[in-house]
Order: structure tokens, then C-alpha cells, then sequence
């Protein structure tokens, strides 16, 4: 019995004695790291319950019920500074809005930070790869996948994009009844997004939709939303249990996967066909085409075009929703947009004319200012880090960040630093563009090596939307007394819609 005991207790005291080496080391080598950059601690909530951190969680919590969990981190930026520490289930978490360290985290020092541990469990069964969950070199073949086809001349095509605009706007009540415009944007951007990604469109603007495609799209909004609420949960994510989520993720990963199939089994004549089609949409590069001419893995092509949809579909549909929402309750910038659009009369829409529309950029950037399609980011440091500022007491010292923290930040919290963007902040003023030149101040669209490819494509069709309307429409009228509210998905939205009445010319 005693050797017994001597068997199991010296590999025990072995492997504490591992640890306990190991753990003092790494304080030792993070302790000299800290001193030789004069490092400081950030300043830290004032935690009630700080083993968990549940207090704080629980406030969130309450404030996400509420619609002002956003606002609820400006609050707290105010009160602690541009960077503080938290605690969220015993692992710390740097809270920052310091352009400082966002142009470390996301540019000059990326390769010490990742995303897998963050996205990956809460996204998974609906995605487990692909652009928008993996790191290192699952990372790079991801983006190697699909950042050619995002350079091409596809981002300056807006044959495609047209027809489906033509359908929007046949849709649109000319008598100035009320109708929700975000509903139909949404609709749009589906229709626009399938035919890029899968070559086939699921003109979910005709009424002639199919039972299949009203299928996906209930089983895709069901699974985004599973996945948004297992992000927020975070190390609670266990307790979400919804059978119906798991349900729809089956459903999703189908739809997609015959698709996926199609593209595999195209052969080279087929695809030499393609380049004389009948149809305009067929004129566009086909994302899911593109990649099935690097690998055949099903199964990874899955993951692949479902992650870039998963990202990206409903983004432009976002941004068009919280423009018009404001357009419509300020009658001076509407009608100051018309005028620009007015005064290239009949014109062709291209990418370049588009691009020189001054009060558009204006208009857009003003909008991603003020509701950024995705409010809040974060990272996973994967070896300890020094950052150029965010510790002692008004964050302006170098700060350690070590391996397993997470730095975490609020893309809606950033854009209303007042010490940048004025004491307006929460005005629609596109005008204050004429004069503010942000870098990490402003980052819609993330930043470093990890932007988001299809920036210029965004824009572009958000640009050509916007443009459309106001020729078409000269009166845009509000028809919600409310306030905006907030509604967190995966993306930040309107939570009452965009409700319009529209006048033709």
C-alpha cells in the first residue's frame, strides 16, 4: 500500500514542482520585463466581487436589457479613463479606447494577439474556420482565399448591384405611407452578397421566393443570434441551451453546402462559360468559384464562404439603415446631399464618380462614426506584450499585457472621445469631416493586417444606394418619434427599424 502511494505522490510533487518552476520564472521574466520598460498597472474597477468580477457583469447584463449597454461603456470610460482593468470570470480583461494601443494590438505587434480563443467556441457548430475564427497560418490560407477577389475589378462593377436596386425601389411606397426601409435593405444586401459569394442571388426582394429560401434565412437569423448571445455570455456560454440553434446551424451548413458542391464539381469549360453570360449578375466574381479553384475540401469551403457571409452579409444592409435613420431627421444635410447628387445630373454611376462625391464620403464616414456596424472588438494575447501607453494613474505610461489576458475595446466608445471629435460627439454632423483627419481615432472597418477586405466594396455600394434614393425620392420624412435604440446582434442596429414615408420626384 505504501508503494502505492509512493507511485502516485512522486509524479504529483514532480509535476507541482514543474509548475512551481515555471510560474516563478515567468513572474521573474515578466517582473524584469516591466521594470526595464517602466511599465506601470492600469487603473482597475473598483469591483465589489473581485474574484468573478460579477458585479460588473451583472450591471452589463442589466444594461443590455435596457438597450444601453454601449452607452453603458462610454459611461465607464468616462469615469476610468481611456484604459482600465477588469475582471470577467476570473480572467482579466484590458478595457481601452487609447489609439496607442490599437495600433499595436491590431498593426505593429499583431502577430502577439489572436481571436480563435475568443470566436471560435461561441461560433461553433455554425462555423468552426475560416476568415473570421482562426489565427496564424489557418489565418493566412483564410485570407489568402479571399483577399485577391476583393482587389479585382468586381468592387468597381456595379452592373449587378443595380438590378437589385431597380427591385428596392420598385418596393417603395410612392404615396409617403410609412414602411420600414431597414427591412428592405436587409433584403438587399442578402440578394447582393449570395450572388457575389454563391453566383446565385436569392432575389429575396421578388416575391417569388422560394420555401428554401425563406428557410435559410429564419435558420441563419436563428443561428446568428445563438452565436451573438453565446459571445456575450462568454465563460457561460454552457447555458445557453436552445435546441432551435443547433437546428439551425444543421439547416444553414446544408443550404450552403450545396452551393459548396456545385462550385467543386464545376469543370473548366463550365467556368469558360461564365465569362459570356446572358445575365449581368454572372458579370461578377464569385467568391465561392474563386476558392473552389484552390481546394476541393468541402467541408473547409464550407466554413470558408460561411465565415466571409457570416462577417459581412448584413454590414452594408447596417450602415444604409442608421443613415437613412438620421438623414431623415436632419432635413438641412438631406437636402445639402441632394444638391451634390442633383448637380451630376444623369451621369453613370461608376466607382470613380462615387468616389469624388465629397458630402457622400462625409455623410458615410459620419454615419460609421456614429454607429459602427461592429461597436466592439476584441483580442487574446498570446505572449506577454509591452504596450506604448494605458498604465499609471491618467494612462499615459507603458503597460505589460501578459499571455491570456484579453485586450478589449469599443469601436462605439472610441468614436465619441470628445478630447478628439469634440464636445458634439453624439451630434450627426457630417460637416465636422471637413476639418478632423483620424487615424486609430477611427476604425470602422478594424485595422492592420486584419482589416476588413471588403472596406472599398462596402463603401462603394453604400455610396451607390445612397445615391439612388436621393435621385429618385426628393423628400425623405421620419414617421418614428423615437429615439435611436440600440439592438445588439452580431452588428449594432436600430432597434425600432428605419420607419420612413418616401415622395418620388
Amino acid at each position: 500500500m505504501a508503494q502505492f502511494h509512493v507511485i502516485i505522490l512522486v509524479p504529483l510533487l514532480i509535476f507541482a514542482t514543474v509548475r512551481i518552476y515555471e510560474t516563478l520564472r515567468a513572474y521573474t521574466a515578466r517582473s524584469s520585463l516591466a521594470q526595464k520598460n517602466n511599465c506601470k498597472p492600469p487603473k482597475k474597477y473598483p469591483h465589489k466581487e473581485p474574484i468573478l468580477g460579477l458585479d460588473l457583469f451583472y450591471s452589463m447584463v442589466q444594461s443590455a436589457k435596457k438597450g444601453h449597454s454601449l452607452k453603458s461603456l462610454v459611461q465607464l470610460h468616462e469615469t476610468y479613463g481611456r484604459t482600465f482593468q477588469a475582471t470577467s470570470f476570473g480572467e482579466t480583461i484590458i478595457n481601452t479606447t487609447e489609439p496607442k494601443i490599437l495600433t499595436t494590438v491590431l498593426a505593429t505587434k499583431s502577430e502577439n494577439f489572436g481571436v480563435w480563443s475568443i470566436r471560435a467556441p461561441p461560433a461553433t457548430p455554425l462555423v468552426a474556420g475560416g476568415v473570421f475564427t482562426t489565427d496564424g497560418a489557418d489565418w493566412a490560407h483564410s485570407r489568402g482565399l479571399i483577399k485577391p477577389c476583393f482587389a479585382r475589378a468586381q468592387v468597381a462593377d456595379l452592373v449587378s448591384l443595380k438590378v437589385h436596386v431597380d427591385r428596392l425601389v420598385e418596393l417603395i411606397p410612392k404615396d409617403g405611407s410609412t414602411f420600414d426601409l431597414q427591412t428592405l435593405f436587409s433584403r438587399l444586401s442578402l440578394d447582393s452578397s449570395t450572388g457575389f459569394l454563391f453566383g446565385e442571388s436569392l432575389d429575396s426582394l421578388l416575391e417569388t421566393n422560394s420555401i428554401e429560401t425563406e428557410k435559410f434565412l429564419s435558420s441563419f437569423n436563428t443561428a446568428q443570434y445563438g452565436v451573438g448571445e453565446r459571445v456575450r455570455l462568454g465563460k457561460l456560454r454552457f447555458l445557453y441551451r436552445d435546441k432551435r440553434y443547433t437546428e439551425a446551424c444543421k439547416s444553414v451548413h446544408s443550404f450552403i453546402d450545396n452551393y459548396v458542391v456545385k462550385a467543386v464539381n464545376n469543370k473548366p469549360e463550365e467556368e469558360g462559360n461564365k465569362s459570356e453570360p446572358t445575365n449581368p449578375q454572372r458579370k461578377r466574381y464569385i467568391l465561392l468559384d474563386e476558392m473552389a479553384k484552390v481546394t476541393k475540401d468541402t467541408t473547409d469551403l464550407r466554413y470558408q464562404i460561411l465565415s466571409v457571409f457570416l462577417a459581412g452579409h448584413e454590414a452594408t444592409a447596417v450602415a444604409l439603415g442608421s443613415i437613412f435613420f438620421h438623414l431623415a431627421r436632419n432635413r438641412a444635410i438631406w437636402d445639402r446631399l441632394r444638391s451634390e447628387v442633383k448637380a451630376v445630373g444623369n451621369a453613370p454611376l461608376t466607382f470613380e464618380l462615387l468616389k469624388s462625391m465629397q458630402y457622400l464620403r462625409y455623410v458615410i464616414s459620419e454615419n460609421l462614426r456614429l454607429n459602427p456596424v461592429a461597436p466592439l472588438m476584441s483580442r487574446m494575447c498570446l505572449r506577454d506584450t509591452v504596450l506604448p501607453a494605458g498604465g499609471g494613474p491618467d494612462g499615459g505610461d507603458p503597460l505589460l499585457v501578459t499571455r491570456g489576458q484579453t485586450i478589449a475595446w469599443s469601436t462605439y466608445a472610441l468614436h465619441r472621445d470628445s478630447s478628439f471629435w469634440g464636445a458634439d460627439v453624439e451630434s450627426f454632423r457630417p460637416e465636422r469631416w471637413e476639418d478632423v483627419r483620424p487615424r486609430w481615432e477611427y476604425i470602422p472597418f478594424g485595422g492592420g493586417t486584419r482589416i476588413c477586405p471588403a472596406q472599398q466594396l462596402a463603401l462603394t455600394e453604400i455610396g451607390y444606394v445612397v445615391v439612388r434614393l436621393v435621385q429618385t425620392f426628393k423628400t425623405l420624412e421620419n414617421r418614428d418619434p423615437k429615439p435611436w435604440e440600440e439592438l445588439l446582434k452580431m452588428t449594432l442596429v436600430s432597434k425600432n427599424g428605419v420607419q420612413v414615408g418616401m415622395f418620388p420626384e
